[in-house]
């Protein structure tokens, strides 16, 4: 990994200008001090910048060293099998159960399905990707509700 922290400049540079961004707003999420705010589907230098990193280093669309990652999580390089999907513990083929998921889902409806029991067990929140009208593909909300209201808020709020 590198030696310098990368920081909100280096989002805006790498990953928001060059239009890679897709609006998941991740770095406003994980921003400790609330510097960053999503403005016209992109996030914006609202506040004070501490250069922390967490914005670029959580960002979905940063880049990261995969070497260093793999070495730190699995204290080893990829074998030569490896080369191709990376370094794993498992691999598993996975769908879900019911027809009424399956049917509307991509791949077999597996992520749909864990998110469903998810909140049908009273789970926060889930936020899901899906094409946007403007932009592509994006962070959709469907009429789930959102307990607590968010980041610092309070009561339940459904967003259409």
């Amino acid at each position: 990994m590198s030696k310098r922290i990368k920081i909100f400049g280096h989002l805006l540079v790498e990953v928001i200008r060059k239009d890679l961004c897709v609006g998941c707003g991740t770095c406003v999420s994980v921003c400790p001090v609330d510097a960053i705010a999503m403005q016209d589907g992109v996030p914006k230098l609202v506040g004070q910048c501490i250069a922390c990193g967490m914005c670029y280093n959580n960002c979905p669309r940063s880049e990261f060293d995969v070497q260093g990652i793999e070495a730190r999580i699995f204290d080893r390089s990829r074998t030569e099998e490896e080369a191709e999907i990376g370094v794993y513990r498992a691999c598993y083929a996975v769908r879900a159960k019911g027809d009424e998921i399956r049917g509307r889902c991509q791949d077999g409806g597996a992520v749909t399905a864990i998110l469903s029991q998810f909140l049908a067990d009273g789970g926060e929140c889930a936020v899901g990707g899906g094409p946007r009208r403007r932009k592509g593909l994006g962070p959709q909300a469907r009429g789930r509700p959102v307990r607590g209201g968010g980041r610092g808020g309070g009561g339940d709020e459904v967003h259409p």
